[in-house]
């Protein structure tokens, strides 16, 4: 016959420890009580099948099921609740290690290591809430799901919160600071960044004017990031680039390779909105110069530095990173959502098409066309990519004289584009409207030709100097194939003169504009008409 074996306190607290989830108390509060799970069942008004979910930890108990195990088991009901939380049991034990810790949580589980002390991971795990992506993932270039903050997840935290900012003197200035940035960040979860704006500023400046502190970097750099996208939001632009810089030169000096990535790769988005595409481009050529990023940052950056570079007519660099983008976005070990991994191989295959088919490789722009015809049946594209297969398919089709076919893609490509915001998008647009242009004149017809022409010149330009001047340019170009298609060579060659000269003097002005893939393009298309 078995005997009880009697045990004393330390027994207890081993047994205990392991206490973090509503299914493990449940199990062994009903087994210490010589319940059986239908004994159990009617005291709380349940089915034994519903007592056999809770503690294999598949359906989560309502708030009256909680109350009324803290009334059978004589518990604090405020420490059931905390165990009925779906709150990750990393978070649930680092809480418990702090002896700040609420007093509703049993003495026994604690481990009393000092908070005062703690180190920055285990402060980011008392204050981190699953559901929205950590701080560090909270912008464009993760792809991290946005869920919504609930009330119910967020309740633990939140007193965690107010308890330290309540008893300043308790708290380091470091555990203060994280406290206050993590309650801004939740501000941002709940009501936007704009609203969260002035909450990160005053935690900034706070930490600024206690200048004899050393607040850690990692702090300073996700203050830095959501500072700066709030900026960005509210068309800030020095303010953004500035605070994107420091984020930038905090993860530099602190060794986080993907944080610098993030940052610049951020800035780099900044500057092409801005129409400073040179200078995005250099920004990412920066980034992928450093062997110590990870696959997901490369990939993520290498495939915005094709884009970019597209843009700047650089054809035979993008052809010489194509396959090598393909190669990542298709390794099954990158860290980003399959969805998202197929949308960024069709626009490596859609630009690798369009740069072999302004090269005059028309053999190799057809193979990358095909890949994109057989990707596009196997995704959602967006509305970017909507527009640039069919101004791709649109272009591939005029090259070969196929113009009735041809002028269907280009309309589609020109309405995707209209409504959407960016730089890429006004300059694809462009480029659709100035196809639909040389179509119309290839099949004579030179008035739909030439209002094409007048659309296009009265369209606002794209931000910078360099895409201003490029869309002025390709009216300028289009009026010389309009004098040509109308037999008028020696008003065709005199524009084209008058041309040459504004973007030579153009090129004085500015002598990095000189080396751009554009400048190079325009000289390449006025040569015969001189």
């Amino acid at each position: 016959m078995l005997r009880k074996t009697q045990r004393g306190p330390s027994s207890r607290r081993k047994e205990n420890a392991s206490l973090l989830t509503f299914a493990e108390y449940l199990r062994h509060r009903r087994l210490s009580h010589h319940l059986t799970m239908e004994e159990l069942a009617r005291q709380l008004s349940v089915s034994p099948q519903f007592i056999s979910l809770l503690e294999n930890g598949k359906r989560r108990p309502s708030e009256k099921v909680v109350r009324r195990c803290a009334q059978v088991f004589g518990d604090d009901v405020n420490y059931v609740r905390f165990l009925a939380q779906p709150v990750p049991e990393e978070q649930k034990r680092a809480l418990l290690e702090s002896p700040h810790a609420p007093d509703y949580l049993p003495a026994e589980l604690r481990s009393n290591v000092s908070f005062l002390e703690a180190d920055d991971r285990l402060i980011q795990e008392l204050l981190n809430v699953p559901g929205p992506p950590p701080p560090e993932e909270d912008t464009p270039f993760s792809f991290s799901p946005f869920e919504e903050l609930s009330p119910e997840e967020y309740s633990l935290v939140r007193g965690l919160i107010a308890r330290i900012q309540g008893c300043p003197d308790r708290f380091s200035p470091k555990v203060r600071a994280w406290a206050d940035f993590y309650e801004a960040y939740y501000r941002r979860c709940r009501e936007g960044r704009l609203a969260a704006y002035r909450s990160f500023a005053l935690t900034e400046q706070r930490m600024e004017q206690n200048s004899e502190v050393s607040y850690p970097p990692k702090l300073r750099y996700l203050l830095s990031l959501q500072l700066a996208q709030a900026e960005w939001e509210m068309g800030e632009w020095d303010a953004a680039k500035a605070h994107l810089q420091s984020a930038a030169e905090l993860a530099d000096r602190s060794g986080e390779e993907d944080g610098y990535a993030v940052a610049l790769w951020l800035l780099a988005r900044l500057l092409e909105e801005q129409g400073q595409l040179l200078e995005a481009r250099d920004l990412l050529h920066q980034v992928l110069s450093r062997e110590e990023i990870g696959a997901f940052a490369r990939a993520r950056c290498l495939l915005d530095r094709i884009a970019i570079s597209h843009l700047l007519s650089e054809d035979a660099e993008v052809l010489g990173w194509v396959a090598q983008a393909g190669r990542l976005w298709r390794t099954r070990s990158l860290d980003a959502p399959q969805v998202e991994k197929s949308r960024a191989l069709l626009l490596v295959e859609l630009v690798g098409a369009w740069s072999a088919l302004r090269l005059g490789r028309r053999a190799e722009a057809r193979r990358w066309l095909s890949r994109a015809r057989s990707m596009r049946l196997r995704v959602e594209p967006t509305p970017e990519l909507r527009g640039l297969y069919a101004l791709v398919n649109g272009l591939f089709l005029l090259e070969g004289q196929r113009t009735q076919q041809a002028v269907p893609y280009l309309s589609e490509a020109e309405e995707q584009f209209a409504d959407l915001p960016g730089v890429r998008a006004r300059l694809y647009r462009l480029e659709a409207m100035a196809a639909r242009s040389l179509a119309a004149m290839a099949d004579g017809a030179l008035d739909d030709s030439l209002q094409q022409i007048e659309r296009l010149a009265a369209a606002p330009p794209p931000p910078g100097t360099l895409l201003g001047r490029w869309q002025a340019a390709v009216v300028q170009l289009l009026r010389i194939y309009q004098r040509v298609a109308q037999g008028d060579q020696e008003a065709a060659r005199r524009l084209a003169q008058e041309l040459l000269e504004q973007w030579r003097a153009l090129g004085e002005e500015n002598p990095p504009l000189r080396e751009a893939g554009p400048f190079a393009r325009l000289m390449e298309k006025l040569q015969p008409f001189l």
